[in-house]
């Protein structure tokens, strides 16, 4: 697991959405060639 996907993970259990939004585009970011990575962060950022 990367630090980004545990930090992901913790954020989203906790209702930090601020804080996933700014995981989710450094996760897009490093990995840009990864659909699944991008499908979760696109989801992260669409959260409200």
């Amino acid at each position: 697991m990367t630090p980004e996907l545990f930090l992901y993970s913790v954020f989203q259990e906790h209702g930090m959405v601020d804080d996933l939004k700014i995981v989710a585009r450094e996760m897009m970011l490093r990995q840009p060639d990864n659909a699944e990575i991008q499908q979760l962060a696109k989801a992260a950022l669409a959260a409200r």
